[in-house]
């Protein structure tokens, strides 16, 4: 981790439907975001939260705003217990079915990450909903975090990176693509 909570050990935690994002991937998506946004400046969804790793890595640097949604109760305690050590407070935790959460959420983010356990059968569906839902801000983007057998195409994906059996595809609010 990088930032104001670099050196931060998270306390052991395993629950069978979390995959927490490796220190190399996040690392690269950290390095794209930054190409794109200053960091200080967005405000942050992380859906699918689990262990909170993506949430945190946001606000150690510096993100305005953090709101990590997630259903499992044991994630959710387990993120509450961590904002509450650290005394963290633009971090907001909510209890929520992720496409319940879009159906009803009001506010609007720069930037949404979304880590869905890989046997999930929604990612078509998120692919072509929060691109073009208000929960994503003009000009923001969504990356999602998915098996590389899948592979997303159309006028809202910037791009696509692979790290092992993982793979990221950031897609856009508007159709710009990446050069």
């Amino acid at each position: 981790m990088s930032g104001k909570y670099k050196g931060y050990s998270f306390k052991p935690f395993k629950a069978p439907h979390t995959r927490p994002t490796t220190d190399i991937a996040k690392e690269a998506i950290f390095n794209s975001i930054v190409s794109r946004y200053d960091i200080e400046d967005i405000t942050v969804l992380d859906l699918f939260a689990g262990t909170g790793s993506m949430s945190l890595e946001f606000l150690s640097r510096g993100a305005l705003k953090v709101t990590s949604a997630d259903y499992h109760e044991k994630n959710l305690k387990y993120l509450l217990d961590i904002k509450k050590e650290l005394s963290v407070e633009n971090w907001k935790v909510e209890k929520s079915e992720v496409l319940e959460f879009l159906k009803y959420n009001k506010e609007s983010f720069d930037l949404i990450f979304a880590d869905p356990p890989y046997d999930w059968n929604g990612f078509h569906a998120l692919s072509k909903l929060i691109p073009e839902s208000d929960t994503l801000k003009e000009g923001g983007c969504f990356i999602l975090e998915h098996p590389k057998t899948f592979n997303f195409t159309g006028a809202h994906v910037l791009m696509s990176k692979q790290y092992g059996i993982s793979c990221f595809t950031f897609f856009a609010k508007q159709g710009v693509t990446e050069n």
